[in-house]
């Protein structure tokens, strides 16, 4: 089996900022069912098509698919299941309540799921063939750090791609005081909203991300072919895709990434049970 992936110490600062980060994705993670409990059609859904980008990675010598930033893993489950002879793993930086892992990876295989962050991918073995980020890895602060952990595991050939908020949430001062003015309203009327009020005022915001432009940058410095693109679903996101150089096929980004946007109704097609 490869080495493990190793990097030199943080410094102080990008210890502070990552440190900051995961208390906040931790936060999140536990308090936000939709962030921690996504299934795998979502994922299709916000990348705008998988199914080609999967293909891509099964041709690949012994390639495996990593979920960066997986919640509960339910989605990294759901895609087992769908593609049983590729192996996938998942990252997750939050330990998921016992109640919210049923049909997750976690529960089935928990060897394949790494508790870490995006910046350090702790624990994962070089072979990875693919990585996907479904607005995960753009919450991080440390873009370089997470370009080089994703750099250590790539094999030649890999690809990544991830769905990346373009600007860090802003929220308007109109929203805060209704906020507010509501959890007093239900503190008044009920008299044991105190633990709500505290969540509310204590809740940890989320100053910066990393947009699909800045990660193109950053990947097409490492000999990357890297595409972006806006998100379909919205105007807030857009989605990068990289592959890295050394592969055997001349296959690009961009060819990739259109080759599962034109197919996108026939993979959701896929999911009766989705709501999109």
């Amino acid at each position: 089996m490869n080495a493990m992936n190793s990097f030199p110490p943080l410094s102080h600062h990008g210890r502070h900022l990552l440190a900051k980060q995961l208390r906040t994705a931790r936060y999140y993670d536990h308090h936000s069912l939709y962030a921690t409990n996504r299934p795998f059609s979502e994922y299709v859904w916000r990348s705008n098509g998988l199914a080609h980008f999967v293909t891509y990675v099964e041709q690949l010598p012994g390639g495996r698919l990593l979920d960066c930033g997986g919640g509960n893993t339910r989605a990294a489950y759901e895609a087992a299941k769908l593609y049983p002879e590729l192996d996938i793993e998942a990252t997750t930086v939050a330990m998921p309540s016992k109640w919210d892992r049923k049909n997750t990876l976690l529960a089935t295989n928990p060897k394949r799921v790494h508790i870490t962050s995006a910046e350090r991918l702790r624990g994962i073995d070089p072979g990875v063939g693919g990585i996907i980020g479904v607005v995960s890895a753009t919450y991080s602060t440390l873009p370089e750090k997470t370009v080089n952990a994703a750099d250590s595991i790539l094999l030649p050939g890999g690809a990544v791609k991830f769905v990346c908020i373009n600007h860090a949430p802003r929220v308007k001062p109109q929203e805060l005081l209704h906020r507010y003015v509501g959890a007093a309203a239900v503190a008044l009327i009920t008299g044991g909203a105190r633990q709500y009020m505290d969540d509310l005022i204590h809740t940890p915001r989320i100053h910066q991300v990393t947009t699909a432009e800045t990660f193109a940058e950053l990947f097409q410095q490492k000999g990357y072919d890297v595409y972006t693109a806006p998100a379909p679903f919205d105007e807030h996101h857009s989605i990068f895709l990289g592959i890295k150089p050394g592969g055997s096929t001349d296959t690009t980004a961009q060819a990739l990434y259109e080759l599962d946007s034109s197919t996108l109704p026939e993979q959701m097609a896929a999911f009766p049970d989705s709501e999109r």
